[in-house]
């Protein structure tokens, strides 16, 4: 774990981390005193995002976990549930702990979870220009999205202080008129980005959206809309 990424590398370690996390959240009484009870929208959020991806993680972790018993495919299915947990984690850390002025220090410790920091800083701006990107269609049923700031073209560099790229995607025979109709939502914190599709669904058309979020979770406008054949 570098300076820089508090989520350990090691599997066993990650795990053990986020257990030691999910298990102080999930006591009696912590996430009304936090803010994020059950009948709150914060906690609807909570339950809706963060809860079925850290049970899906914990399940396949377990059985990556019985060495004598693993088979090719719960491997797959503990990497899967591993990435996409981490950035649910970040996000958890991130948009309900470390800036919640209702969550000490001491509960950060308690939770296996870097402090904040004690010296002045400055908040992650919002962004306000939208993600350019360009698109990979060579696979057969995937689109590759190559997102970057602007005059980054060709770098995985961010803009500063945006975490990554929320793509907004709908599948569909007329172009959406809102942005908010793009019904599907993709997040990732590096390029590339890759939506995978079903055979029956190559020669459709997708049409997408990018946005830049920030370290504390904050939006920045949308893209113009495009669209791309599902190859």
């Amino acid at each position: 774990m570098t300076a820089k990424d508090w989520l350990p590398q090691n599997h066993r370690a990650l795990f053990e981390k986020a257990v030691l996390t999910h298990d102080y959240l999930v006591a009696p009484g912590i996430r009304a005193d936090f803010g994020f009870g059950a009948d709150t929208p914060l906690g609807r959020k909570f339950d809706a995002t963060y809860l079925p991806a850290f049970e899906e993680y914990h399940s396949a972790a377990l059985a990556y976990f019985d060495i004598v018993n693993r088979t090719p495919g719960i491997t797959v299915r503990f990497t899967t549930a591993e990435t996409e947990f981490k950035k649910i984690f970040r996000w958890l850390y991130s948009g309900f702990l470390r800036t919640n002025p209702l969550v000490s220090n001491d509960d950060l410790v308690k939770m296996g979870l870097p402090k904040r920091s004690s010296g002045k800083h400055t908040h992650a701006p919002v962004a306000t220009e939208a993600p350019n990107c360009y698109m990979d269609t060579s696979v057969p049923g995937r689109v590759i999205f190559y997102f970057y700031g602007k005059d980054q073209a060709g770098k995985k560099a961010k803009p500063a202080g945006q975490h990554g790229v929320e793509l907004g995607w709908e599948i569909s025979d007329v172009a959406p008129a809102r942005w908010e109709d793009l019904r599907h939502s993709t997040f990732d914190t590096h390029a590339p980005l890759t939506l995978s599709f079903e055979n029956d669904q190559r020669g459709k058309t997708l049409y997408f959206a990018l946005r830049w979020e920030n370290t504390r979770g904050e939006k920045g406008p949308w893209s113009t809309m495009a669209s791309a054949i599902i190859p």
